[in-house]
């Protein structure tokens, strides 16, 4: 697909009738892979963003092709991850598998807890749309709504624990405190974090130690179930209009 035609299409506010096309040419890369657009966040009119949907091997293919796509132009900017939009609270999201609902993100709050010693912070989330959504897709609206908070690799490095909450919860913040919390880890950050590591031997018996976990700026050493993000092979385009997902 030509990148001139692909801007002209969502210039004219006709994104979906390309979306076939790049999904078929992004999953020819990888089918698990996932894609994104939107507005450009660097000087271009749009953005184009691959996702590895939480799984560390793609991510690394998602970076190789980062590395062979064409320069930014005023059209198109490239990354290799879904990026943070900033502390614009204006998107909706609307899940192709979920028609009518739509998800402002403003409407998100978290409670959150900042795990100094694994230096993560868990989060439980609460959007008034979740009770509505199907079970299978909720996890899909969280993740979206965290990676437009601090972009897909900064979920994978400082978010630990999600959890789901279709219930108000108490003394909750707007998401954007996410990145508040996030930032003041990140300017204490050792780049080490203590686990306890339990074992058994070859005779059975059973050890605890400390353990140390990766750095800060290293991606998670295997992928976690828990960071499969919704099924592969979908896109999705940002908007202040609202933004929709599709495979």
């Amino acid at each position: 697909m030509e990148s001139p035609r692909l801007a002209k299409a969502f210039d004219e506010g006709r994104g979906d009738s390309v979306g076939d096309e790049l999904s078929r040419r992004v999953h020819a890369i990888h089918p698990d892979l996932a894609w994104e657009t939107g507005p450009g966040l660097a000087g271009a009119r749009h953005h184009l963003a691959l996702s590895s949907e939480g799984d560390v091997t793609l991510r690394v293919l998602t970076e190789r092709w980062l590395a062979r796509a064409p320069a930014p132009d005023a059209a198109w900017e490239y990354y290799p991850a879904r990026q943070p939009s900033g502390r614009d609270a204006k998107l909706n999201l609307a899940l192709h598998d979920a028609p009518g609902i739509d998800i402002a993100y403003a409407d998100a709050r978290a409670a959150l807890e900042v795990d100094e010693a694994r230096e993560v912070v868990h989060v439980k989330l609460h959007h008034p749309a979740l009770a509505r959504l199907p079970e299978k897709s909720r996890s899909t609206a969280a993740f979206l709504m965290l990676d437009d908070a601090l972009g897909e690799d900064g979920v994978e490095r400082w978010v630990g624990h999600l959890d789901l909450s279709v219930e108000p919860l108490p003394a909750a913040q707007p998401v954007a405190a996410l990145a508040e919390a996030v930032a003041s880890l990140e300017r204490h950050s050792t780049g080490e974090r203590w686990v306890i590591i339990e074992a058994r031997t070859e005779s059975g018996r059973g050890t605890r130690s400390p353990g140390r976990s990766r750095p800060a700026s290293s991606p998670p050493s295997t992928p976690s179930c828990t960071r499969r993000r919704r099924c592969p092979a979908a896109g999705i385009r940002r908007s202040f209009r609202g933004t929709s997902a599709g495979s």
